[in-house]
């Protein structure tokens, strides 16, 4: 009987593995659909049935859908709401996320400006790839915008890295800077 009670317990334990995978993959299917259908309505114009969507999907979870439901709240002006879902998809390291963030901090809009938060989420940004991010430290290194002491190296190190990865602006500036250089 003992044999029996042991291959009964290994049973359950695995169709209890089982139906907590099937659950958590249905569950992923889900909340990928509700953000479609929240893609879908902020297409068709519907706000409010892409909030309640990206709503939805981000009290589950969905970094895409938080930070989504944070550009909507943040354009209606629910600063302190928007920075919350922000801040949420920005840990979970969406880059959306990150520049709404970095955003909302340097512009103070929920409080005084922030300036070293915003550029830590600018950085981080950048570093995962936004080639917005990029420039916008090209642009603060190069000016000394942000707080940042100007410095020439780092303006040019995030210009060649965004003309690297591609961005269209970069590489017409770093071209432009190029043909200057040449002339004189």
């Amino acid at each position: 009987m003992g044999s029996q009670s042991r291959c009964l317990g290994c049973i359950s334990s695995f169709l209890c593995a089982f139906m907590l995978a099937f659950t958590n993959n249905a569950l992923a299917q889900s909340v990928d659909e509700i953000y479609a259908q929240g893609q879908e309505a902020n297409e068709q114009a519907d706000m409010a049935g892409a909030m309640n969507y990206f709503r939805q999907a981000a009290e589950l979870g969905h970094a895409a859908s938080q930070a989504e439901l944070a550009r909507l709240l943040d354009a209606a002006e629910f600063n302190t709401e928007a920075f919350q879902w922000y801040q949420r998809a920005a840990d979970q390291g969406n880059i959306q996320g990150q520049l709404g963030l970095a955003t909302m901090l340097v512009a103070g809009e929920t409080g005084d400006a922030d300036m070293e938060a915003g550029f830590h989420w600018f950085s981080t940004a950048a570093e995962n790839g936004s080639l917005h991010a990029m420039r916008v430290l090209e642009s603060n290194y190069r000016t000394g915008g942000m707080g940042l002491k100007a410095d020439a190296g780092k303006a040019d190190y995030w210009l060649n890295r965004a003309a690297l990865e591609g961005d269209p602006r970069s590489q017409e500036k770093l071209a432009q800077r190029k043909a200057n250089a040449t002339e004189n």
